[in-house]
């Protein structure tokens, strides 16, 4: 993103921050060819939320305004542009990376599956919880202890 750019969205007030926000999910609409629901949501949401940021920044119809959301979703559009641009590169470079731990061996290899004539398998008894196993709600609760910066129980 262009060093000018990135300080006018990271400087934007809440209602143009939303903007910004339902354009971009536009561009990335248009960018995926779903041209009709981009449509749809440019005129069910981004009109409005221009309009109740216009409004609650007292804005509306002076030239700065317009020179301000010009700069919004030319710099949306960018943002978009560079994302998808990443994406594109960074995919396969991922996909080169997981490759090898997705790799099934040989058809042969694998157990086949159970014939409806089998009868079916017994499943193993449920394991007893010792008392050093903590529970999931005594997990859910340490975790949350821990993002408060309080000892868990």
């Amino acid at each position: 993103m262009s060093p000018l750019i990135s300080p006018l969205i990271n400087s934007l007030d809440a209602p143009w921050a939303k903007v910004a926000g339902v354009y971009r999910r536009i561009c990335l609409l248009r960018a995926n060819g779903h041209d009709a629901e981009a449509d749809r949501v440019q005129a069910e949401e981004l009109a409005p939320a221009r309009v109740a940021a216009e409004r609650e920044t007292h804005s509306a119809d002076s030239p700065e305004s317009e020179l301000l959301i010009q700069s919004l979703l030319d710099a949306e559009d960018a943002r978009v542009a560079e994302a998808l641009l990443f994406a594109e590169i960074l995919a396969p470079l991922i996909a080169e990376r997981i490759r090898p731990l997705l790799v099934l061996g040989p058809v042969a290899s694998r157990p086949p599956f159970p014939s409806d004539r089998e009868s079916p398998r017994a499943l193993p008894p449920p394991s007893v919880r010792s008392e050093a196993t903590p529970s999931i709600a005594a997990l859910i609760d340490g975790m949350l202890a821990q993002e408060r910066g309080r000892p868990s129980r």
